[in-house]
Parts: C-alpha cells; structure tokens; sequence
C-alpha cells in the first residue's frame, strides 16, 4: 500500500489513465488528474472520492493558453 502520496495523471478520463487513477486510488493516493477536456473529468474525480482518496481536476491544455 502506498502511504499517502499524491500522484498526477494526465488523460484521465479515459483508457490506461483511468485505470492508473483507479488503482493509485485504490492503494490510498490523493490523486490529481488533468485531460485535455476538463469537463470530462467529473466521473474519474467520483471515483477517487468513492475510493477514499482526494482527487483534483485540472486542465491539459497548450501552453499558449496560459501565455
């Protein structure tokens, strides 16, 4: 098990990143996740909760948008 750690994982929402956020999760890691569509984060951030650990959303984006 991992002690309380946090973790960031980026395409989250979907595929091998999801099941990556759900096994960190599961071994009791806070998770922050970011995908390039934020809005699609809302199931994947539920599952961390449900898991008992803490998630936060964030955004992939370009970097021009932060420019």
């Amino acid at each position: 098990m991992i002690a309380r750690r946090t973790a960031f994982v980026t395409g989250a929402a979907y595929g091998i990143g999801a099941a990556s956020v759900l096994a960190l999760a599961g071994d009791g890691c806070d998770v922050a996740v970011s995908e390039l569509k934020p809005d699609d984060l809302a199931e994947t951030v539920q599952a961390i909760t449900k898991a008992g650990a803490r998630g936060r959303p964030g955004d992939a984006m370009g970097e021009e948008k932060y420019q």
